[in-house]
């Protein structure tokens, strides 16, 4: 695995356990994609979160390790019937279920070691549709490795 996409498939892996339909998931009831749509998302849809194509950034400098950070997007819908305050909560129960070991109910902010720090969150204005609130929100992670020139996909 590489330097990004180690952490983004800890991710996706975490999301899709998390909406299995386990009763005591933190996600049950949620749907969850990884694949790009230009589907528009029904009622029968809702609660989802997708998993976006991510965000690179690297800046090389020389006689220096490269300064690297992975934006996982996402993009977390409910149904606009539900309100606001519903809709935060869900966004708050997708950022928990990043951080939280769906196999072991652990809390693992490094994602078993693929990043270095927790992440950071960024977060842009909602969209409103005929049936859903979506807000899409980026989370910044450090990779643990350090990405060199023609050796990012090897840890």
């Amino acid at each position: 695995m590489g330097s990004y996409s180690s952490a983004l498939e800890k991710i996706a892996d975490r999301l899709e356990k998390h909406t299995e339909g386990r009763a005591k998931s933190l996600l049950a009831g949620f749907n969850f994609d990884d694949k790009p749509t230009q589907q528009v998302d029904g009622e029968s849809d809702l609660p989802n979160v997708r998993l976006f194509v991510p965000d690179l950034s690297e800046q090389f400098r020389e006689r220096e390790l490269c300064k690297a950070t992975l934006g996982c997007n996402l993009a977390i819908s409910t149904k606009i019937s539900e309100g606001c305050v519903e809709h935060l909560k869900a966004v708050e129960k997708v950022l928990d279920a990043v951080e939280l070991d769906a196999d072991t109910g652990e809390v693992d902010v490094t994602l078993e070691g693929t990043v270095r720090q927790p992440f950071s969150l960024k977060s842009a204005e909602p969209r409103f549709g005929a049936v859903s609130i979506t807000t899409e929100v980026s989370l910044v992670f450090t990779p643990r490795k350090t990405p060199r020139r023609g050796k990012r996909s090897t840890l």
